[in-house]
């Protein structure tokens, strides 16, 4: 008897073998994707202290690192992400994130 109406199991082999593949798609190197980071972080912060939440956004959210060993630099733009949306009001944050374009919002 199944309790489930969706085979989660069978997802998490689909998303394993997506992750695998995207490893080889990445062209950067480890210290390439880092310096974009770094260059990425020093824009979002200027952004921020300009009070322009969806500008900082946008950055952080655009050209994200991907592959596999880049987990320094993947928890370091998602930390970016989480400073902008902690910087941002409450009450802005639904509007900030719906101005941001459908493939931003994905």
């Amino acid at each position: 008897m199944a309790y489930r109406k969706l085979a989660i199991d069978h997802l998490d082999v689909e998303h394993q073998q997506m992750t695998e593949q995207m490893q080889y798609l990445s062209t950067k190197s480890h210290a390439e994707v880092s310096s974009l980071v770094d260059q990425k972080s020093a824009a979002v912060r200027a952004a921020i202290s300009r009070g322009n939440s969806l500008e900082a956004l946008e950055k952080a959210l655009s050209e994200p690192p991907y592959g596999r060993g880049m987990e320094a630099a993947q928890s370091a733009n998602a930390q970016l992400v989480s400073e902008i949306l902690m910087a941002t009001r409450a009450q802005d944050i639904g509007s900030v994130v719906g101005d941001l374009s459908d493939d931003d919002r994905d």
